[in-house]
């Protein structure tokens, strides 16, 4: 739903009542594969100096993937070409094996 809704000019920086960004709301709620890719799509909270270090120590399911894609975390990290990213996705147990609609191979 989120890849949908960027695809069709939704705005990821409007703030809630709450004042809660799409983004803080995906770290609430631990949504790793929201989270990797509204940071690909320049999405970054101001808290966060480094957002995937920060997000990883919230020990989220790095493997899990999205509905559409089927991509992990490290999937949208390497679509972005995010190097410090996927280093930190690898140290937190990502798995290489993982396949998306795409069938990405990743060779480390």
């Amino acid at each position: 739903v989120v890849i949908l809704l960027l695809k069709c000019g939704a705005d990821p920086t409007l703030i809630d009542g709450e004042g809660y960004s799409s983004l803080h709301l995906a770290v609430l709620f631990q949504h790793m594969p929201i989270i990797a890719y509204l940071i690909s799509k320049g999405q970054v909270c101001g808290f966060m100096r480094e957002p995937t270090h920060f997000l990883v120590k919230f020990n989220p399911s790095v493997n899990a993937v999205d509905n559409i894609e089927k991509n992990t975390a490290l999937h949208w990290a390497v679509i972005a070409g995010n190097v410090n990213a996927i280093d930190v996705l690898l140290d937190a147990g990502s798995s290489l094996d993982i396949k998306n609609v795409k069938v990405f191979y990743f060779h480390y």
